[in-house]
């Protein structure tokens, strides 16, 4: 008996000593992933108005001090916009319109304008404007009944409301007609196992997890969950409690004014 316990506690030590082995093998193997990655960022191509360095991934400036995007924190004195003159973008690219100075440098916001051109409407709302277009997948009804072909260019508005499916409905509200979709939390399909299709107002009403009440003042159903600053769940400290759409509003307005 003594030498079989002797020979598990072997075992057992050689298995840790092999799992150790390999947690310090993928450890070293990230470090090393890590410092190509900085040694590849530090290439420079030049430093601001401020003097501090620009480094750059593709068209996406980043400032080499903080290692933050410099798309919201000022403009970073080099690169200009050839169409609007901002130069606050989180990406960059090159214009690919032949009409217009192609190859030049314009922001993110201009580049998804000129996906559909000067002039173009949106076949599924007639809006000529948009912050941002995308090809239709053959699902969306415009506004005179008619079904937009796959790989027509819409606004993002009705990018969202576009169905994800031919025919498809709100699994709780049965709504065909959504101003945009999302995936259930917790509403599976027990043939294929994916999560049902949700119209936006089932969506925001649906708890994060089976089960939630409000943590201030027990309500069961609420229009739109929240999650709370202050209160956490019991047993997790590191997750915010939930809270119901009116307790939510109440919780920031003392913030605010605590603030």
């Amino acid at each position: 008996k003594a030498a079989a316990e002797e020979k598990a506690a072997e075992e057992k030590a050689r298995k840790a000593a092999e799992k150790a082995a390999r947690q310090a093998a993928a450890e070293a193997a990230r470090k090393a992933a890590k410092a190509e990655k900085a040694r590849k960022a530090s290439e420079t191509d030049g430093v601001d108005v401020n003097g501090k360095k620009i480094h750059r991934v593709g068209f996406h400036t980043v400032q080499g001090a903080e290692g933050t995007t410099r798309a919201r924190g000022g403009g970073n004195g080099e690169t200009t916009c050839a169409i609007c003159g901002n130069n606050k973008s989180g990406q960059w690219h090159n214009n690919k319109d032949p009409a217009a100075n192609p190859g030049v440098k314009i922001c993110h916001s201009c580049y998804n304008r000129a996906k559909a051109g000067d002039g173009y409407v949106c076949p599924g709302c007639d809006s000529p404007a948009a912050s941002n277009w995308s090809s239709a997948k053959g699902h969306l009804v415009c506004n005179d009944g008619q079904l937009v072909e796959k790989g027509v260019i819409i606004c993002e508005k009705c990018t969202k409301k576009e169905p994800p499916f031919k025919d498809a409905q709100c699994v709780k509200c049965e709504n065909k007609a959504s101003t945009f979709w999302r995936k259930s939390k917790h509403q599976k399909n027990d043939n294929t196992g994916e999560y049902h299709y949700m119209c936006g107002k089932c969506y925001d009403a649906e708890p994060e997890r089976v089960g939630d009440i409000c943590a201030c003042c027990d309500k069961v159903d609420t229009p739109k969950w929240k999650r709370s600053k202050i209160k956490k769940r019991e047993g997790e400290p590191h997750a915010p409690a939930p809270l119901c759409d009116a307790c939510y509003q109440k919780e920031h307005r003392a913030l605010k004014k605590q603030d």
